[in-house]
């Protein structure tokens, strides 16, 4: 783009006749990118960066082959727990444009691509973005792009919060560690406008926000209020991880029976077919815990002709 440092020297009264709008329009440009410094992700607080993204998210998606836009990021050490209680090494990640309008994470680079993932309150972040409050280092810029903006502002932030939407979702179900309360953060989420609840209950599906709210890791420190508002919000008590664990499988292993208790109340079926052709619940994922069954998860086990 060229004189992109002098924007009070155009004249053209939309965005996309600004030069770095042409650049990202052009059709030999494939994609943008975001590098978000760690933790802090400045460029979603950077009015620069803000209209970039806005320009590529809401008009790239119309030319002949649509604009790319990827997230790149520092996963902290210790930032993301496996199964196993192991923890990760500090690494990068990436967020990666499906070219449809949906992200998929991109895995690290550490030797095993999927020991860290994109970290959720990045994507809180940008779902919690807002240009009005974007900085810039000088503030004519600012200024002139508040100008060029003018009445989209909401529209702005939308097409950014929609975007990071599914990955802050997923955040907020499974990030117990959060001091605001992950309730809270998915009541806020849930209760948006961005997206028809339909679309909302189909990206949680995509995500397996059941299945993994009612993981083992998350059961041994309590995440049934996320659950309890997943099923609430109609939700499917079936719902399988990307990892082909169902949420029965994690409740059971870590013999989180509160959480059974809920998914079983909300009609999740041990008998039910995951993608992989296993069963929702299978007598190995149990085994060790049958002596310590309570007789009431027993009970609805038999009712739904699973014999524990």
């Amino acid at each position: 783009a060229n004189n992109q440092h002098k924007l009070a020297e155009l004249s053209e009264p939309g965005v996309l006749a600004t030069p770095f709008a042409k650049a990202i329009m052009n059709p030999a440009c494939v994609g943008t990118v975001a590098f978000l410094d760690e933790e802090n992700a400045t460029p979603f607080t950077r009015i620069w960066c803000v209209l970039e993204d806005y320009v590529t998210i809401q008009y790239g998606v119309t030319k002949q082959t649509r604009q790319l836009f990827d997230c790149c990021t520092i996963i902290p050490a210790g930032e993301c727990e496996g199964f196993d209680g192991s923890r990760n090494d500090r690494c990068a990640g990436i967020l990666l444009d499906q070219g449809n309008g949906d992200t998929a994470d991109g895995g690290c680079d550490l030797e095993d691509p999927a020991a860290a993932w994109f970290p959720g309150a990045v994507s809180v972040k940008a779902f919690r973005l807002d240009v009005r409050s974007a900085h810039a280092t000088v503030e004519s810029d600012r200024t002139n792009i508040l100008r060029l903006i003018g009445d989209r502002a909401d529209e702005v932030n939308t097409c950014m919060r929609r975007m990071f939407w599914s990955s802050a979702a997923y955040m907020a179900v499974t990030d117990v560690a959060s001091e605001e309360g992950t309730k809270n953060m998915l009541v806020e989420l849930l209760d948006t406008d961005l997206l028809t609840k339909d679309e909302m209950l189909s990206k949680l599906e995509e995500e397996g926000c059941v299945a993994d709210a009612a993981s083992y890791v998350l059961s041994r420190k309590g995440n049934t209020d996320c659950l309890r508002h997943l099923l609430e919000f109609k939700c499917d008590p079936n719902n399988v991880s990307s990892d082909d664990r169902s949420g029965l499988q994690n409740a059971f292993e870590c013999g989180s029976w509160d959480n059974a208790r809920l998914l079983l109340d909300f009609g999740a079926d041990p008998q039910h077919k995951k993608p992989s052709g296993g069963q929702a619940l299978e007598k190995k994922h149990i085994k060790h815990k049958k002596e310590k069954i309570p007789e009431d998860i027993q009970d609805a086990l038999r009712a739904a002709g699973f014999t524990p």
